[in-house]
């Protein structure tokens, strides 16, 4: 698939747009309720994290109204090779989706039906409204795409990993509920989750969270660092492989500091001095002596890379967390700039 028709137009819908928008949790939304909204496309923003779009129509009450609808981003859109004709402006369209909490205005859009029939699915756990065939999410060319590693005759960290699309049991994940201090249980109390301050515009995630991201990311041998390419937000982790500094003495950052090794075929990290606030999107703090210890150990055929997480933090975690996840490889799957845009 070759990105650039696809990305040249995204990034010149995207230069209309004159509105900002936060990148923000789901929590704004409804998602025990979906409407259905029609009218008349009349911008369309793709850009990352999260496409927008622009519909005049009229509400239940005959009032003209223009709905403002958030979706996935233009790179998802691009790899699940969504016509860009689809997002025409001037044409109509229908979609589906959560209601906004705030603004009878505001959706978060899981279905589009475009101009010419097709029905699109822009969320992974959406499922099809008004046609039997559709495309994006659950198309037959994404769960293809997306659903399972392909085995290899190298057994190699260092190639572009991809996430696992809707199977819960490969995602970023907690293996246990975690067990909160009770200073952490009244931080988690007085976040509100519809300013949700735990995530701010596209200001990237620090750790952990930066490892819960679902687009594709890199490892990359660079001799005495390993270098990790996130593809959310263009970020770039570095884990010390030699000569590495006393981590006491380093600034703390969003990121830490981390020191790696080897561990057979495994990669291990241990990171500290970390100065993001969160732990997760609930809020729960992260303490001044926060310890994490990360594992990535390649599957025997090549076809899959696990991941474990394990956080040790006195102020905020009465016990240790442990956090897994699983990539896969794809071939030809990319990292592709991301370009945030609020």
């Amino acid at each position: 698939m070759s990105p650039g028709p696809f990305r040249f137009y995204g990034l010149a819908l995207a230069a209309v747009c004159l509105d900002a928008h936060a990148h923000h949790s789901y929590a704004e939304y409804d998602d025990s309720r979906m409407v259905e909204i029609e009218g008349t496309l009349v911008r369309a923003a793709m850009q990352n994290p999260h496409a927008r779009f622009y519909v005049e129509g009229v509400d239940a009450n005959g009032r003209a109204i223009t709905w403002n609808l958030e979706s996935t981003s233009l790179n998802w859109l691009q790899r699940l090779q969504v016509p860009p004709e689809s997002f025409g402006e001037g044409s109509r369209v229908k979609f589906a989706g959560w209601p906004s909490k705030r603004s009878p205005e505001r959706i978060y859009a899981l279905n589009m039906l475009a101009a010419d029939g097709q029905e699109i699915l822009l969320f992974r756990t959406a499922e099809p409204r008004w046609r039997k065939e559709t495309t994006g999410f659950g198309a037959e060319n994404a769960q293809s795409f997306y659903s399972q590693g392909v085995a290899s005759d190298t057994v190699s960290l260092f190639r572009v990993w991809a996430a696992v699309q809707g199977n819960a049991a490969m995602a970023f994940r907690p293996s246990a509920p975690l067990a909160l201090t009770e200073s952490a249980q009244k931080s988690v109390a007085a976040v509100d989750p519809l300013s949700d301050p735990t995530i701010e515009g596209c200001t990237p995630k620090g750790m952990p969270r930066v490892m819960s991201q679902p687009p594709p990311m890199e490892l990359i041998d660079r001799g005495d660092v390993i270098q990790m390419r996130l593809e959310e937000y263009d970020m770039i982790r570095t884990f010390h492989m030699s000569g590495a500094a006393d981590p006491a003495k380093q600034p703390r950052t969003p990121l830490g500091y981390s020191v790696g090794r080897w561990d057979g075929g495994a990669l291990v990290v241990e990171t500290t001095r970390v100065s993001a606030p969160y732990l997760n999107a609930a809020g729960v703090p992260i303490g001044s002596q926060a310890h994490f210890v990360e594992r990535f150990t390649p599957a025997a055929d090549g076809s899959r890379l696990d991941y474990t997480l394990d956080v040790t933090d006195p102020d905020s975690l009465a016990k240790p967390a442990r956090f897994l996840r699983t990539w896969v490889w794809r071939p030809g799957e990319q990292v592709l700039p991301f370009e945030c845009k609020e």
